[in-house]
């Protein structure tokens, strides 16, 4: 399935399309405290990075795509 196949098919299933909303990383407490000080620091940097554009599907799944994919699924919302 191309990435313009999957766009159209999210579109259809009134998928949202949420911009800067969804954490990238989820915290792993075990990980963190097997980590050493300067490697939490780093850990904690990286759980702030959030995913630039997503959508949502009602069924509450989500995707990651990029800001041209973007801008064609609210193209494709907007017919």
């Amino acid at each position: 399935m191309t990435k313009a196949a999957m766009l159209e098919e999210m579109a259809r299933a009134k998928g949202v399309l949420l911009s800067n909303h969804f954490k990238k990383h989820v915290f792993n407490r075990t990980a963190f405290n097997r980590m050493g000080n300067n490697e939490q620091v780093e850990y904690e940097k990286k759980l702030q990075i959030r995913m630039p554009f997503a959508v949502q599907l009602p069924d509450g799944g989500f995707f990651e795509i990029t800001k041209t994919e973007a801008e064609h699924f609210l193209a494709l919302m907007d017919r």
